[in-house]
């Protein structure tokens, strides 16, 4: 009996703590001139003044309003040299749906975030983030912080921010 007990307790708090999306609400720095945040639920947003780069299976991409995209010769998209690129995709695996923002790459250098641009040095960036109790990756060419399934990485002229989707049924992107 005690035996029963015990799992029905166990089932139920699996229940409770394990089942659903994730809740994980990484908060947006009050400094940041960024329009969107990572983990975003961006399900109703208007993402009308925003140029759509890519529609593919699972991924849609969007350069932020004020950025003007031209196309080459075979009607590809390229990036402006000074950017904010935003990966919309389903959380916390890519089979469980929704809209949220997963990955955005920042090439402006009026973009503020932590009190950091992309001009930022790796020493103002390590300051930042470790402070924040993040593990930290140095690196000669880049370096990147993670905390809570996110990571924030700094190289010359860019500044990426990216949350860790799963794939538990492998699906490809």
């Amino acid at each position: 009996m005690k035996k029963i007990l015990v799992l029905v307790l166990a089932v139920v708090m699996l229940f409770l703590c394990g089942c659903g999306k994730q809740d994980k609400k990484i908060e947006k720095p009050q400094d940041t001139n960024l329009e969107l945040w990572i983990l975003q639920d961006v399900k109703d947003f208007d993402f009308s003044s925003f140029t759509n780069q890519i529609y593919d299976v699972g991924v849609r991409i969007y350069y932020g309003s004020k950025y003007k995209v031209e196309k080459n010769e075979q009607g590809q998209m390229i990036d402006p040299t000074e950017c904010v690129k935003y990966s919309i995709t389903a959380y916390p695996d890519y089979a469980d749906g929704g809209s949220y923002v997963t990955n955005i790459v920042i090439t402006d250098p009026t973009i503020v975030l932590f009190g950091l641009t992309i001009n930022s040095t790796f020493e103002e960036f390590d300051a930042v983030f470790e402070e924040y109790g993040c593990e930290m990756v140095k690196q000669q060419a880049f370096h990147s912080a993670e905390k809570d399934g996110v990571k924030y990485s700094i190289r010359p002229g860019k500044f990426i921010i990216d949350a860790k989707v799963e794939n538990r049924l492998g699906i490809t992107m």
